[in-house]
């Protein structure tokens, strides 16, 4: 964590008047900025990666051959990722244009090819405009000095049409890495003729590295990181997603549970994942989720142990106001998995993604757990392993100290599908006071 500084503050809240639909970073609490603050998430992308180079020398060789095979739109490591992890719903289609050489000036005003680089408390940079005339200056060269259509990368949006916003932009440099930057909520959102004859927005960008975790940022997931842990791409980039951001994504099928049952759990990232969600005595904002991390990709898109894991989820650490994330005394953020109340932490708290005596996976027919929220507090129901088929499928038996009914269709045992969740309350202005912290460098795990 890093401090605001008094300066920093104050020139931000010269900002507040603006209109804005400031609410990126929100886990998706809301859907309807898509465009603006997110990207989609649901369909066909086509997902522009831009390199970029600053100073003499170009953009080195041997990286620009990295990644064109890794967004090698047939068979790339990237896109392969997304539509594995969204059980198809999601595909994302690279396009890596020629590199954006820049050897005798900046692209960012105010800076020298030797200062050219996004600064922590670069207040002025950000309050001036400085990101959007970068990425106009990007885009524009783009269009005219490659002939590059950039409705292209307009294909889908909220409704799976196109909206007049990027699709989704990457850009890997040697000016940013680690961030992504929501431009539009920040006052930085970019407008550029897109050479067939309209206009297109760039609303939110990916700074890469790390590719997939920063890419997933411009979804609008926050980073869950900094506390107890959790075995998910938004904590550890080495991991896929977790359940609680399945969820928000709908790249699963939620299924409540309110009375006792016996249910297949297929493995998540093998083509039909199912969460099983168990709430609150009296339901309200805080759950237990379960899903099963194993299966044949385990091992391609995993490091930890394969196994049945349950998740404390309490969305009122979203919930309670649009400066939740900004401790205004401290002057630091404050990320959600920082401290209890917990947004999304693996059980029990503080357990062991690689297994032993503390690890958070359950294992092994005949294991079985009690059903605890991270603050202990107890849902009624005990999950036990009763079955694993040869694919990972793991049977499980939800009790809550009576009789289990028989297997069946769920309907008569208590299960009620959903898609996901509403988070609350939509949080609207404010978050333009995280615009320092959302310039800085995320650790790559």
């Amino acid at each position: 964590m890093r401090a605001v500084t008094a300066f920093a503050l104050a020139s931000l809240a010269m900002l507040s008047s603006q209109p804005a639909e400031a609410r990126a970073l929100d886990h998706l609490l809301s859907t309807d900025d898509i465009g603006l603050n997110k990207i989609p998430h649901q369909g066909t992308s086509n997902i522009l990666v831009i390199p970029v180079h600053v100073g003499e020398g170009g953009f080195p060789a041997g990286q620009l051959a990295d990644l064109q095979a890794q967004f090698n739109p047939d068979g790339g490591s990237f896109r392969t990722y997304w539509q594995t992890t969204s059980a198809g719903r999601y595909d994302p289609v690279p396009t890596v244009v020629a590199p954006l050489e820049y050897p005798d000036r900046c692209p960012l005003p105010g800076k020298t090819v030797a200062t050219c680089n996004v600064t922590f408390q670069d207040v002025q940079l950000i309050t001036s405009g400085g990101l959007r005339t970068a990425f106009e200056d990007m885009l524009g060269r783009l269009r005219d000095e490659q002939q590059l259509d950039l409705s292209s990368f307009d294909i889908n949006g909220a409704d799976g049409q196109a909206d007049g916003h990027f699709d989704g932009v990457i850009v890997v440099s040697n000016i940013a890495d680690g961030v992504a930057p929501p431009l539009d909520a920040i006052f930085n959102g970019t407008t550029v003729a897109d050479g067939g004859g309209g206009m297109i927005t760039l609303g939110v960008v990916a700074m890469a590295p790390p590719v997939h975790h920063e890419f997933a940022h411009m979804f609008g997931l926050i980073d869950l990181y900094g506390g107890p842990p959790v075995n998910g791409l938004m904590s550890e980039s080495s991991n896929a997603i977790s359940a609680f951001t399945r969820q928000q994504l709908g790249w699963g099928d939620v299924v409540e549970v309110t009375a006792p049952m016996e249910i297949e759990l297929p493995p998540v990232l093998d083509g039909a994942p199912r969460i099983l969600r168990v709430a609150a005595p009296g339901g309200g904002p805080r759950y237990v989720l379960l899903e099963n991390r194993s299966g044949e990709h385990h091992g391609d898109f995993e490091t930890g142990t394969p196994g049945l894991y349950l998740y404390s989820v309490d969305e009122e650490t979203l919930a309670d106001g649009p400066l939740h994330f900004l401790d205004l005394v401290s002057g630091q953020l404050r990320l959600p998995n920082a401290e209890a109340p917990y947004m999304n932490v693996a059980l029990p708290v503080g357990c062991d993604l690689a297994g032993g005596p503390n690890g958070c996976a359950l294992t092994g027919v005949g294991t079985s757990r009690t059903i605890s929220h991270a603050d202990a507090g107890d849902t009624g129901f005990t999950v036990t392993i009763v079955d694993e088929a040869p694919d990972g499928t793991l049977t499980v038996a939800l009790s809550d100290g009576s009789e289990v009914p028989a297997p069946g269709d769920g309907e008569d045992a208590g299960l009620s599908a959903s898609g996901g969740c509403q988070l609350g309350a939509d949080t609207d202005a404010g978050w333009w006071l995280l615009l320092p912290l959302l310039i800085r460098r995320r650790r790559a795990a």
